[in-house]
């Protein structure tokens, strides 16, 4: 019974791995675009603010800010991404495989995590230059598939419910731009007066920076951040299965 068990689990996982490199292959033609909202963007805003602002006292915020960003940067590739492949009907081919939505999600966050390791990496050494200091790495490991994972999750949302690519773009730069501004992740919440830092709790920016602030040892995670991302993630996956429903009919 065991070893049939094993065997069912290691049949589905190669299957997996073999739909994820298939989405890999596909996502490669796009690396510049995934460079540059992943790597240049947080690069930039992180060194500016760091250089011609000179939050030099903040600099291990930013540097969680900048991991922040980056997996903030999926999230408009993904909504984009999601509402193309619906818009041009291509899941007429993942309804012909024998896989279900779940598999199809899975995937798709596979790939796209694997497409931001070059990214995460560059970020990383970054880090080092400007504090000489490293994060726990298994701490760093786990905000990174979290952070990663929730910005996928939330593209995919947008993609799956616009009714075509442009107002998938136009809602996705709406909500980075509220999700960027709305969040004081470049400094102490603190900082900010009552009324800010009162409503950006309400974003998922906000909690997962301090999920990155706790890798670097700079604050820990309250027990409020733990229960708005478990929130978060279940209605998330109630929202996207109830949308990624594919059939041959």
């Amino acid at each position: 019974m065991v070893e049939v068990v094993k065997g069912m689990v290691m049949k589905y996982l190669r299957s997996l791995v073999a739909l994820s490199t298939m989405h890999l292959r596909v996502l490669l033609y796009f690396w510049p675009y995934y460079l540059m909202s992943s790597l240049l963007t947080p690069l930039l805003v992180v060194l500016m603010l760091y250089y011609v602002l000179g939050y030099t006292a903040n600099v291990l915020y930013l540097i969680c800010a900048m991991f922040t960003l980056s997996s903030l940067g999926t999230f408009t590739m993904i909504s984009q991404d999601i509402s193309s492949l619906k818009q041009t009907q291509v899941y007429e081919f993942y309804a012909s495989l024998p896989i279900s939505p779940l598999d199809y999600v899975l995937s798709k966050l596979i790939a796209n995590l694997v497409m931001y390791i070059p990214s995460i990496a560059v970020l990383l050494l970054t880090g080092y230059l400007l504090t000489g200091t490293l994060p726990n790495i298994p701490l760093f490991a786990i905000a990174v598939v979290i952070s990663y994972t929730a910005f996928i999750w939330l593209g995919m949302i947008v993609g799956l419910y616009s009714r075509n690519p442009v107002q998938a773009n136009v809602i996705s730069m709406i909500v980075y731009l509220v999700l960027l501004f709305g969040s004081p992740m470049y400094g102490p919440i603190s900082n900010t007066n009552l009324v800010l830092r009162t409503a950006a709790l309400v974003l998922p920016t906000t909690h997962i920076a301090k999920v990155f602030r706790s890798s670097y040892c700079i604050e820990s995670v309250s027990p409020d951040t733990i229960t708005y991302l478990a929130i978060w993630y279940i209605v998330n996956t109630v929202i996207i299965s109830r949308r990624l429903r594919w059939t041959l009919e």
